[in-house]
């Protein structure tokens, strides 16, 4: 039995030492390679469009992963992934080209997206079902804390020569060699025709479309926030601190939720997450921006917004059978992409059309449609349990 217990207890070290990594990862790759492209000559739009190529990866990727744990196993599938990363890292400052740059970085975005949807998918195999919310909250907090070292990181090493890419490539390496060391490999069952990623969005649209939500509204608010406040008056400096208050939030609120979403009824905790982003969308309409009151709205609305993704993922893996969870895992993950593609690009049209009603107003038409959407299914489900009753 301590044996067993000695083994699950590594497993656990081991995948939230990769979620640490990736969250370091993200932190420092973001900044470091827009910021070099841009020293390099690229234009705006080329800049964008490299940073396109790293959530383009993720729905690249994340379809197949369900197939090759179940060839190569948990622990080969993390342990390649932070090879591959570590390679490309360490190409970038060896060919120091725009283009080249291109897919060097969807090389690196599909290894980190492999870890990503593996280690979230062995952490759902590992724990009991009763417990996965309160560990996913563990996992998501710990994946804000790597986010925010990255770019403290990053200060240590400067932006400048290959040192920040030396940085990332053997801190990769070393997360591996940890993985290597405390893991025993664990093949998952072959996905059948059940488990294909749209059959699973159609039979299970309220978790994965808060998946979608939160993919959107992450990475709009942390993109285009501070864009809405200068257009506000705000100086850029300030503008990105609101930023901070967002990922205070994100640290701060994910074991709450994680822990509420193991005890409370889910739907209604996706219900009222939906309604704090209506409520965040209607704060930027009547607040002042840069007030002391919005920071603090921002404190909250960030941990608030979180809950899609950690309630979410929590409502649709605890009753899921075991073969089900890596296709679950990566299906949630490719929503999330789309989201992070479509929803941000929307904001920016409506912004470009309507000035400062652009953003608060995609937040509140996307937060309240899917608040109809949940009715919906609640009314639904009501009108069926009445017809069962005797």
């Amino acid at each position: 039995m301590s044996n067993i217990a000695s083994g699950h207890a590594r497993t656990l070290i081991a995948i939230y030492i990769s979620v640490l990594l990736i969250g370091c990862l993200f932190g420092i790759t973001m900044p470091l390679l827009s910021l070099r492209l841009e020293l390099m000559g690229a234009s705006k739009s080329i800049n964008g469009l490299s940073a396109a190529i790293g959530v383009s990866s993720m729905l690249i990727m994340a379809p197949f992963i369900p197939r090759i744990l179940s060839m190569l196993g948990t622990k080969t599938t993390m342990v390649l992934a932070c090879l591959v990363a570590s390679l490309a890292l360490s190409l970038f400052p060896l060919f120091p080209d725009i283009f080249l740059w291109f897919p060097i970085r969807l090389i690196f975005g599909l290894a980190l997206t492999a870890l990503f949807t593996c280690s979230e998918t062995w952490l759902n195999l590992s724990v009991p079902a009763k417990n996965r919310g309160l560990m996913l909250g563990l996992y998501g907090t710990i994946l804000s804390v790597g986010f925010s070292l990255g770019p403290f990181l990053l200060g240590l090493t400067g932006m400048e020569g290959s040192a920040p890419f030396t940085m990332a490539a053997s801190m990769t390496m070393m997360a591996g060699f940890a993985i290597f060391l405390l893991t025993k490999n664990t093949k998952t069952e072959t996905p059948d025709k059940t488990s294909g990623l749209v059959l699973l969005w159609l039979r299970h649209p309220t978790p994965f479309l808060a998946a979608f939500l939160f993919g959107g509204i992450e990475t709009g608010i942390f993109t285009l926030l501070p864009v809405h406040a200068t257009m506000a008056g705000l100086e850029a400096a300030a503008a990105a601190q609101l930023l901070v208050a967002v990922g205070v939030g994100n640290v701060a609120m994910q074991l709450p939720i994680g822990w509420l979403a193991d005890r409370v009824n889910n739907r209604l905790l996706l219900g009222l997450c939906a309604l704090s982003g209506l409520a965040g969308g209607i704060a930027l309409l009547v607040l002042d921006v840069g007030s002391p009151v919005m920071m603090g709205w921002l404190v909250f609305w960030g941990g608030a917004v979180v809950g899609f993704y950690t309630v979410g993922l929590s409502m649709l893996v605890k009753t899921s059978p075991a073969e089900l969870i890596p296709s679950m895992n990566a299906g949630f993950l490719t929503m999330y992409g789309l989201g992070a593609v479509t929803l941000p690009s929307a904001s920016g049209l409506a912004m470009d059309y309507a000035g400062l009603l652009g953003l608060p107003i995609i937040l509140i038409l996307i937060c309240a449609s899917y608040l109809m959407l949940l009715s919906w299914r609640w009314w639904r489900q009501s009108q069926i349990n009445q017809r069962q009753r005797p």
